[in-house]
């Protein structure tokens, strides 16, 4: 490779594998220079390390069992993989008392309550099941437990190597014989051929009676399943389904009987279920207006002064309200004045084939011809409230009563805006669509 050698501060430029001069003075003389070629050396991949004769498969973090003898959850199995043939040994120890809360907040104690020679074993996948004794044969206490498993391997050369599983026998969640779901259905029979509306059934079960998260512990389901025991529908908690006579793919199945199932399982594996049978029933639902007034408002008081009105996001005293001077039996609504009320609806709880509802209000100013004075109403459920002013009866919008929840019963709101209102009746309409008779 040639070199131009600049004598006055020439500036040398390398551009690829060769040098060039730039902008230099005069004079410049050429030289060569020999490169001497580099050796090559040949690239070596250092070698793998070999992995440990031991493997630990994926499972769940950690377990719960209960060595209680009861056939149920009674041994915990700690599943593992061989490389190659080893020696394989257990060693088992509890977890600090903080543990209980959650294994991974502990840490094994030096105290050891099981040692195991498993002995030696073939390469391949393995389980060692612990029935939760200890070196005496002993049932252990209740509380965290981590299991080593260590192997030595035999014969290649490889690095031994342990794995380690937590396991749990202390859970705040155990079943007891005496504890098992309930069912509640609004109706023992459904009718999916109905026209006029969508009839729909409500089935709830109750809440486990407590519990922890454990993706292999506690366990709550709700299912349908036909006269064949197959599951046409299904879900897990929250136990609450509105059943309108279809399976889980939406096609309408055929009339008959169909079975209710609530399932439990608790962090041990016990489970208790309860079953309740409904009908899928040809036929329709028949229409039924039902309309009442109540003369007496103080009758339907539930709650008069303190109260949280719809839009409040705190709560906050409110004046009460009191006995009328222009109507006998009505009550009066002063300067924020707020009360709430509530009936009893002639349909069992929960049922929502009801279809729509509304309430009137009757009544006046506290001060009759007072064109200023207002107060407003708000039903439960309600998308909108109703302000009435002066002598007369003023009407809400009609809405399903599937906002009312799980009483049975219709509630509302009466507050004062301005001025003074007398209330003196309310009136509840009510169109309901009922089984057929006969």
């Amino acid at each position: 490779m040639n070199v131009l050698r600049e004598r006055r501060g020439a500036r040398l430029v390398v551009v690829g594998a060769a040098l060039a001069v730039l902008a230099g003075s005069a004079g410049l003389v050429p030289a060569t220079a020999a490169v001497a070629p580099s050796a090559a050396k040949p690239q070596t991949k250092p070698k793998a390390k070999p992995k440990p004769v031991i493997a630990e498969q994926k499972v769940s973090p950690y377990r719960y069992f209960s060595p209680d003898g009861d056939g149920s959850a009674d041994a915990v199995g700690v599943p593992f993989r061989l490389r190659a043939k080893a020696r394989v040994s257990v060693v088992i120890r509890p977890m600090s008392s903080d543990s209980h809360s959650s294994p991974y907040d502990g840490v094994a104690t030096k105290e050891v309550v099981r040692r195991a020679d498993v002995g030696t074993r073939k390469a391949g996948d393995r389980t060692w099941w612990w029935r939760g004794r200890d070196d005496d044969g002993r049932v252990v206490e209740d509380g965290s437990y981590e299991i080593t498993v260590k192997a030595r391997p035999l014969g290649k050369k490889r690095p031994a190597g342990s794995i380690s599983l937590v396991v749990d026998s202390h859970t705040t969640f155990h079943l007891r014989d005496d504890q098992s779901p309930a069912i509640t259905v609004s109706r023992r029979s459904l009718y999916p051929d109905t026209t006029a509306i969508k009839d729909q059934i409500s089935i709830s079960t109750n809440e486990l009676p407590g519990g922890r998260w454990d993706p292999e512990g506690s366990t709550a389901r709700l299912s349908i399943t036909d006269a064949a025991g197959a599951v046409v529908r299904q879900q897990t908690y929250p136990g609450h389904l509105l059943w309108d006579g279809t399976s889980s793919s939406g096609a309408r199945v055929p009339n008959g009987l169909y079975t209710v199932h609530a399932d439990w399982s608790d962090n041990y594996g016990h489970r208790v279920s309860k079953s309740m049978d409904i009908t899928v029933a040809a036929g329709s639902l028949v229409r039924q207006d039902w309309s009442k007034t109540f003369d007496d408002p103080s009758d339907l008081l539930v709650q008069n002064g303190y109260s949280c009105p719809p839009g409040y996001y705190e709560c906050e005293p409110h004046a009460v309200a009191r006995q009328s001077t222009r109507f006998g039996t009505g009550l009066s609504f002063g300067p924020t004045a707020l009360a709430r009320f509530e009936t009893t609806l002639p349909f069992p709880p929960l049922d929502p084939v009801v279809d729509r509802i509304r309430l009137s209000v009757s009544g006046g100013p506290a001060a009759a011809g007072d064109t200023t004075a207002n107060a407003y109403y708000y039903p439960a459920g309600a998308v909108s409230s109703a302000v009435p002013s002066g002598d007369g009866t003023t009407v809400s919008e009609w809405f399903r009563t599937d906002r009312i929840g799980q009483t049975g019963r219709f509630g509302w709101t009466v507050g004062s805006a301005t001025g003074g209102y007398d209330v003196d009746s309310f009136t509840v309409d009510l169109v309901h669509w009922a089984p057929p008779t006969g």
